[in-house]
Protein backbone atom coordinates (compact mmCIF):
# COMPACT_ATOMS: atom_id res chain seq x y z
CA UNK A 1 0.00 0.00 0.00
CA UNK A 2 1.31 3.46 -0.87
CA UNK A 3 2.10 6.10 1.65
CA UNK A 4 1.65 9.88 1.38
CA UNK A 5 5.39 10.25 1.91
CA UNK A 6 5.71 8.17 -0.87
CA UNK A 7 3.29 9.65 -2.88
CA UNK A 8 4.45 13.32 -2.13
CA UNK A 9 7.72 12.29 -3.23
CA UNK A 10 6.93 10.87 -6.81
CA UNK A 11 6.49 13.16 -10.09
CA UNK A 12 3.69 11.56 -12.34
CA UNK A 13 3.66 12.71 -15.91
CA UNK A 14 0.55 10.95 -17.12
CA UNK A 15 -2.86 10.13 -16.07
CA UNK A 16 -4.93 7.37 -17.48
CA UNK A 17 -6.78 9.86 -20.27
CA UNK A 18 -3.02 12.02 -21.30
CA UNK A 19 -1.73 9.31 -23.21
CA UNK A 20 -0.34 10.51 -26.22
CA UNK A 21 -3.12 10.09 -28.94
CA UNK A 22 -1.58 10.19 -33.24
CA UNK A 23 -3.39 9.80 -36.25
CA UNK A 24 -3.80 6.19 -37.65
CA UNK A 25 -5.19 4.57 -40.85
CA UNK A 26 -7.66 3.04 -40.89
CA UNK A 27 -5.81 -0.55 -41.06
CA UNK A 28 -3.75 0.48 -37.47
CA UNK A 29 -7.39 1.25 -35.79
CA UNK A 30 -8.46 -2.04 -37.10
CA UNK A 31 -5.82 -3.28 -34.78
CA UNK A 32 -6.63 -1.06 -31.75
CA UNK A 33 -10.34 -2.01 -32.16
CA UNK A 34 -9.31 -5.50 -32.30
CA UNK A 35 -7.97 -5.58 -29.11
CA UNK A 36 -11.03 -3.92 -27.39
CA UNK A 37 -13.15 -7.00 -28.95
CA UNK A 38 -10.97 -9.29 -27.87
CA UNK A 39 -10.05 -7.97 -24.42
CA UNK A 40 -13.49 -9.47 -22.67
CA UNK A 41 -12.20 -12.70 -24.13
CA UNK A 42 -9.23 -12.22 -22.03
CA UNK A 43 -10.44 -11.26 -19.11
CA UNK A 44 -12.89 -13.87 -19.09
CA UNK A 45 -9.75 -16.84 -19.97
CA UNK A 46 -7.95 -14.87 -16.65
CA UNK A 47 -11.27 -15.37 -14.61
CA UNK A 48 -11.26 -19.40 -15.35
CA UNK A 49 -7.33 -19.39 -15.01
CA UNK A 50 -7.92 -17.95 -11.08
CA UNK A 51 -10.91 -20.06 -9.63
CA UNK A 52 -8.90 -22.97 -11.18
CA UNK A 53 -5.95 -21.84 -9.58
CA UNK A 54 -8.08 -21.15 -6.45
CA UNK A 55 -10.32 -24.38 -6.90
CA UNK A 56 -13.72 -22.94 -7.06
CA UNK A 57 -16.47 -23.00 -9.15
CA UNK A 58 -16.78 -19.97 -11.09
CA UNK A 59 -19.68 -17.67 -10.41
CA UNK A 60 -20.31 -14.37 -11.53
CA UNK A 61 -21.57 -13.01 -8.21
CA UNK A 62 -18.61 -14.38 -6.63
CA UNK A 63 -15.68 -13.10 -8.86
CA UNK A 64 -18.00 -9.35 -9.09
CA UNK A 65 -18.00 -9.24 -5.14
CA UNK A 66 -13.76 -10.56 -5.16
CA UNK A 67 -13.55 -7.03 -7.73
CA UNK A 68 -16.03 -5.25 -5.89
CA UNK A 69 -17.98 -4.21 -8.88
CA UNK A 70 -21.70 -4.96 -9.27
CA UNK A 71 -22.83 -8.09 -11.08
CA UNK A 72 -25.10 -6.83 -13.83
CA UNK A 73 -22.00 -4.29 -14.76
CA UNK A 74 -19.46 -7.22 -14.24
CA UNK A 75 -21.49 -9.15 -16.85
CA UNK A 76 -22.21 -6.38 -19.39
CA UNK A 77 -17.92 -5.88 -19.19
CA UNK A 78 -17.98 -9.61 -20.03
CA UNK A 79 -20.52 -9.38 -22.66
CA UNK A 80 -18.96 -6.59 -24.46
CA UNK A 81 -22.11 -4.21 -24.05
CA UNK A 82 -20.05 -2.24 -21.64
CA UNK A 83 -16.73 -1.00 -22.85
CA UNK A 84 -14.08 -2.19 -20.25
CA UNK A 85 -12.24 0.74 -18.72
CA UNK A 86 -9.15 0.89 -16.75
CA UNK A 87 -10.66 1.65 -13.53
CA UNK A 88 -12.84 -2.28 -14.14
CA UNK A 89 -9.37 -3.30 -14.71
CA UNK A 90 -7.94 -1.64 -11.38
CA UNK A 91 -10.32 -3.29 -9.38
CA UNK A 92 -10.16 -6.79 -11.57
CA UNK A 93 -6.25 -7.43 -10.83
CA UNK A 94 -6.12 -6.28 -7.72
CA UNK A 95 -9.41 -8.24 -6.17
CA UNK A 96 -8.04 -11.24 -8.51
CA UNK A 97 -4.74 -10.91 -6.44
CA UNK A 98 -2.90 -10.89 -10.46
CA UNK A 99 0.60 -10.64 -10.96
CA UNK A 100 2.02 -7.87 -12.51
CA UNK A 101 2.38 -9.65 -15.18
CA UNK A 102 -0.98 -10.90 -15.63
CA UNK A 103 -2.00 -7.97 -15.12
CA UNK A 104 0.12 -6.22 -18.18
CA UNK A 105 -1.65 -8.64 -20.49
CA UNK A 106 -4.98 -7.29 -19.80
CA UNK A 107 -3.70 -3.61 -19.83
CA UNK A 108 -1.84 -3.74 -22.89
CA UNK A 109 -5.11 -4.72 -24.31
CA UNK A 110 -6.15 -1.26 -22.55
CA UNK A 111 -4.20 1.54 -23.50
CA UNK A 112 -0.88 0.20 -22.14
CA UNK A 113 0.88 -1.84 -19.70
CA UNK A 114 1.00 -0.12 -15.92
CA UNK A 115 3.79 2.55 -15.53
CA UNK A 116 4.96 4.37 -12.42
CA UNK A 117 4.95 7.86 -14.39
CA UNK A 118 0.91 7.27 -13.88
CA UNK A 119 -0.80 7.81 -10.58
CA UNK A 120 -2.91 5.53 -10.71
CA UNK A 121 -0.99 2.71 -12.41
CA UNK A 122 1.70 3.46 -10.01
CA UNK A 123 -1.20 2.62 -6.93
CA UNK A 124 -1.94 -0.36 -8.69
CA UNK A 125 1.13 -1.61 -9.62
CA UNK A 126 2.30 -1.22 -5.17
CA UNK A 127 -1.08 -2.49 -4.69
CA UNK A 128 -0.65 -5.75 -6.60
CA UNK A 129 3.12 -5.89 -5.30
CA UNK A 130 1.92 -5.48 -1.59
CA UNK A 131 -1.12 -8.21 -1.96
CA UNK A 132 -3.32 -5.43 -0.89
CA UNK A 133 -6.80 -6.65 -0.13
CA UNK A 134 -9.59 -5.26 -2.71
CA UNK A 135 -11.63 -2.88 -0.15
CA UNK A 136 -8.07 -1.51 1.22
CA UNK A 137 -6.63 -0.79 -2.49
CA UNK A 138 -9.76 1.57 -3.04
CA UNK A 139 -9.89 3.23 0.28
CA UNK A 140 -6.21 3.75 -0.55
CA UNK A 141 -6.44 4.60 -4.30
CA UNK A 142 -9.06 7.07 -3.64
CA UNK A 143 -7.01 8.75 -0.75
CA UNK A 144 -4.55 10.15 -3.62
CA UNK A 145 -5.89 10.31 -6.74
CA UNK A 146 -8.12 13.42 -8.56
CA UNK A 147 -11.61 13.19 -7.87
CA UNK A 148 -12.35 12.14 -11.73
CA UNK A 149 -10.44 8.96 -11.14
CA UNK A 150 -11.88 7.74 -8.01
CA UNK A 151 -13.21 4.49 -7.95
CA UNK A 152 -16.71 3.89 -6.95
Amino acid sequence: MVTKEEMDSMVFEETPTSRPAYMVNDDDMAFFDEDAKNLPNEVDVVINEYCARNGFKRTNSVIADSCHTNEKTFREYLNGRRPITRQFLYKLVVGLSLTLEEANELFDMCGGELTDACREDYIVKRAIRDNDEIDAFIENFNKYVPDSSKIK
